[in-house]
């Protein structure tokens, strides 16, 4: 009997240390990360009608232990539309436990109620799921309004699960998209335009560099 207790005991705790290792990245393969990273340099500056120049994020936190990032303001040719984009790459465990929504409302933003978007398949990329918040904050200038997507993805399907950590545990590497726009004489609709409008063209570019063989 005494024998059995010890053996179940053991169980356990292998399967703890199986469950933490994933949660940690103990077990995850660096190749594929490093093959996503290298990836993400080949993404261009110009996508359909938009043009990109490279910055960096303002809140550093976004950072934090990921393997490599895209940060870019692109304007659109014709209409002078602007979206700010941020990708960034790594093992699950950092690039899954932050959402845009903790970093603004710690910089003095209100956050709306987050809803999911689906995205409809394209011919080029698949569809998928993006979680979407309107961002405000008074400024001396007026109020500062903001409308911001996110999502991750393993295999080119974009998905904001509820529990993003947990759903992504196993995955090998993992991908996060922000893609944001400031509205328009405060009109939150133009903002939200702008941003499907981008993704339109953005998708299908993500889906050929990231996740083609």
């Amino acid at each position: 009997m005494r024998y059995c207790l010890v053996c179940v005991a053991m169980v356990l705790i292998a399967g703890s240390g199986l469950v933490h290792g994933y949660l940690t990245d103990r077990w995850q393969p660096h190749r594929q990360v490093a093959d996503a990273v290298m990836r993400m340099k080949r993404l261009p500056l110009t996508i359909g009608d938009w043009r990109g120049t490279p910055s960096k994020p303002r809140d550093p936190r976004e950072l934090n232990e990921v393997a490599g990032h895209f940060y870019a303001r692109f304007i659109h040719d014709t209409d002078g539309r602007a979206v700010q984009v941020l990708l960034v790459a790594g093992l699950p465990g950092p690039v899954s436990i932050h959402v845009p929504t903790d970093c603004y409302l710690a910089n003095g933003f209100e956050v709306g109620e987050p809803a999911s978007l689906l995205v409809e398949p394209m011919p080029s990329a698949p569809g998928g799921e993006f979680m979407t918040a309107a961002l405000s904050r008074a400024t001396p200038a007026g109020p500062k309004r903001l409308c911001i997507y996110w999502a991750w993805a393993t295999d080119g399907c974009w998905k904001a699960p509820e529990s993003p950590r947990w759903t992504f545990a196993a995955a090998p590497v993992l991908y996060k998209l922000y893609v944001l726009c400031e509205c328009e004489n405060g009109h939150t609709q133009s903002a939200d335009d702008a941003c499907k409008s981008f993704m339109r063209s953005l998708l299908p570019e993500l889906h050929r560099i990231l996740f083609s063989a």
